[in-house]
């Protein structure tokens, strides 16, 4: 793909750097290595791990 392919396929390369800025800066906060995306990761597999504890035993009491 050369540049002019790029240009060709999306006529304003303008704001396509400006939305990719911001989801670099949207991922430097919630992906998995800032301490809000490790939250909700850690958050998500307990969650996984006590569902999947009620299907299989049931609910306690």
């Amino acid at each position: 793909m050369t540049t002019d392919d790029t240009h060709a396929a999306n006529p304003h390369p303008a704001e396509t750097s400006q939305h990719d800025a911001r989801a670099q800066q949207a991922m430097s906060w919630y992906g998995f290595g800032s301490p809000v995306g490790l939250a909700v990761l850690i958050l998500s597999i307990s969650v996984s791990a006590v569902c999947l504890r009620i299907a299989f035993f049931g609910l306690p009491g």
